[in-house]
């Protein structure tokens, strides 16, 4: 009874997102739901099926524009970033999968997508072995565009030097030509100029 209504709610969460202007509605609702059950994988994997999986979806949830319900997902967007982070604890692979989507073709931007950067960088380091495996998935255009995603910033060195242990946790996960992408885009980075 429980599981079918947890596939019940899940479904009706992945609905609502596709629906269009309840986006940010169903993203509360699965956010609310998994702060309520943290540890119960049904509430994460419903939380990762409504959570946006492209560049552009996630910077029209979480970017600043004027209107009032944006500016609340803008003002809150740490928690939503948060709790992906926290589901990828659990579910390294799911999470990963959903974090190549959006990542793959993103640029750098303040707040939400700057939490983004640094999560993603966070949980990479703590699931080396399931960030390469992903990795490795990846055609190498969009592995690129990742990578570069995760080092893209105001000022390359300090985003450089932030990034820099992952390429070691890649290589000693067993991914050492990752490690060696992921230093080589770290070194190109290192010495660009700060933006002005």
């Amino acid at each position: 009874m429980k599981r079918a209504a947890a596939i019940c709610i899940l479904f009706l969460l992945a609905t609502e997102a596709l629906s269009g202007s309840s986006d940010t509605q169903g993203l509360a609702t699965a956010l609310a739901h998994l702060k309520k059950t943290p540890s119960n994988a049904s509430a994460q994997r419903a939380y990762l099926a409504v959570f946006p999986k492209s560049f552009k979806r996630f910077t029209a949830v979480f970017g600043y524009d004027h209107s009032e319900e944006a500016e609340q997902t803008y003002r809150l967007s740490v928690n939503y970033i948060d709790a992906l982070i926290q589901c990828g604890d659990a579910l390294p692979d799911e999470t990963f999968s959903l974090l190549v989507g959006i990542e793959r073709n993103g640029k750098w931007d303040a707040d939400a997508v700057g939490g983004l950067q640094y999560g993603t960088v966070a949980l990479s380091e703590r699931h080396p072995v399931e960030f390469g495996r992903q990795l490795e998935l990846m055609p190498a255009t969009d592995r690129e565009g990742m990578m570069k995603f995760l080092l893209d910033g105001p000022v390359p060195s300090k985003q450089a030097k932030f990034v820099a242990p992952l390429s070691s946790k890649l290589r000693s996960a067993g991914y050492e030509d990752l490690g060696g992408e992921l230093e080589a885009l770290v070194k190109a980075t290192a010495v660009r100029p700060a933006w002005h």
